[in-house]
C-alpha cells in the first residue's frame, strides 16, 4: 500500500533486533569473560553482520550520524574483545543500549486503522 508500510517495517524490524542485538552482544561479553577473546570478537562481528546489517538502512536513513556511530561502536568492540581489558563484558552491554536507545528514537509512524481499536500497550 505505498511507502508508509515500508518505513514503518523497518523501524518494526529494527525494534525486533534491538532484543536480538542485546542478547547477542551479552553473548559475546560471556565468551569474554570466559576467557575466549577470539571467539569473542568475533561474535560481535557476527552480531553486527547478522543483526545491525540489516536495520542499518532504516536506522541510517532517520539518523545518519547515530548510524554511523554505531557501526564503529561495533569495530571498536570486537577490537577491545582481543585485547586485555576488563570492561569488554560492560562495552557490550553499553553499545545494546546505544542500539536501543537510537531504535527508541526513530520516528512511529502510525499503524493502518484495524478493527475494534485495539489497545496500543506499553513497552
Amino acid at each position: 500500500c505505498g511507502d508508509g508500510v515500508s518505513d514503518r517495517s523497518g523501524v518494526e524490524a529494527a525494534q525486533a533486533a534491538a532484543t536480538t542485538l542485546k542478547h547477542c552482544l551479552k553473548v559475546a561479553g560471556g565468551l569474554k569473560i570466559a576467557g575466549d577473546a577470539e571467539a569473542a570478537s568475533a561474535h560481535v562481528l557476527a552480531c553486527y553482520r547478522d543483526h545491525f546489517v540489516p536495520i542499518a538502512p532504516a536506522l541510517r536513513r532517520e539518523n545518519r550520524r547515530a548510524a554511523l556511530s554505531l557501526e564503529y561502536g561495533f569495530g571498536l568492540l570486537a577490537h577491545a574483545m582481543t585485547e586485555r581489558r576488563s570492561d569488554t563484558a560492560i562495552q557490550a552491554e553499553q553499545l545494546a543500549d546505544r542500539v536501543e536507545a537510537v531504535i527508541a528514537s526513530l520516528p512511529q509512524h502510525p499503524a493502518p486503522a484495524s478493527e475494534g481499536g485495539a489497545d496500543m500497550g506499553s513497552e
